[in-house]
């Protein structure tokens, strides 16, 4: 069974504002835990508890494995919980403004996997929108000896890993899978996998704690819909520039939760990446019409 759905621009550009709202809450609150819970306990409670919630919508299905494109699936999977790992590893030496604004660079490495993956034909300014946002990278970094750095490395690896699983969520859609079919393997490679580290490593979280543990699995639940969901109201050249307003949504959370100044390199960077991603998307997306009421 598919989803059926007719494009609506304004909704898919409401789910995605609101995707990157959950998405930068998830970072918070990840954010927040560092220190007290290891990484490995956040990222299986992050999926069991987004599983638990997605469970119910498979009632009165009895093959709720069953899909051709199992591949693809584990692809995608595999590639959201190295993204989420990463992240969270790069959260306990940076910012998370730069953690998020670094993770958008994901952009720029989509074509290349699309083009390796789909065999797909690059237009040649894009490597103009690459080059702009890499800048926008270097001046985050704040060109040093910093991009060599532990924390630099694994939000760039985690956009490498994102972008992979963007193309995979982009190629799931062309095929019309179900939503929650692409979410159950998505949460139950994350839980399964995690689920050893998460017991050998394990510690008693305070009753705040579990009410965070929890709220991190809800938002993620709820990020990964509205990404999923979006995508099939509009294109991806309208909506993929609005995943930028996460850096903002970071920035007015670390600012009141974090007392995190957004430095001038970081918003000059950060408008670079932006425009670098814009230009990706509208370059590498196949014109789209969409008709709105």
């Amino acid at each position: 069974m598919t989803d059926t759905f007719q494009p609506h621009l304004k909704k898919g550009i409401f789910l995605a504002l609101s995707a990157s709202f959950f998405y930068c809450i998830v970072r918070a609150l990840g954010s927040h835990l560092q220190g007290h819970i290891r990484t490995e306990q956040i990222l299986f409670m992050q999926n069991f508890v987004a599983l638990i919630c997605l469970l119910p919508s498979f009632r009165g299905e009895k093959k709720i494995w069953k899909t051709p494109h199992k591949k693809i699936h584990l692809a995608r999977a595999f590639a959201a919980l190295t993204s989420h790992y990463l992240c969270l590893l790069a959260l306990q030496t940076m910012s998370l403004v730069d953690v998020t604004t670094l993770h958008f660079s994901s952009a720029f490495f989509v074509p290349l996997i699309s083009s390796l993956w789909f065999k797909e034909k690059l237009h040649p300014l894009i490597w103009l929108a690459i080059g702009l946002g890499f800048t926008g990278v270097a001046l985050i970094l704040d060109p040093s000896w910093e991009i060599f750095q532990p924390g630099s490395l694994f939000v760039l690896c985690a956009a490498m890993a994102a972008a992979v699983g963007t193309s995979a969520v982009r190629n799931l859609n062309l095929l019309q899978e179900p939503t929650n079919k692409t979410l159950l393997y998505v949460f139950s490679v994350g839980a399964v996998v995690m689920f050893g580290p998460c017991c050998v490593h394990w510690v008693m979280p305070t009753f705040n704690e579990w009410l965070l543990l929890i709220g991190i699995g809800i938002s993620v639940m709820i990020n990964h819909t509205l990404i999923v969901q979006s995508f099939k109201h509009a294109p991806a050249a309208y909506l993929s520039p609005l995943s930028y307003s996460a850096i903002v949504y970071a920035a007015i959370f670390s600012w009141l939760f974090f007392n995190e100044p957004m430095e001038m390199e970081t918003i000059l960077g950060s408008l670079l990446i932006a425009l670098g991603g814009y230009l990706t998307y509208v370059l590498s997306s196949r014109r789209e019409e969409i008709s709105t009421p």
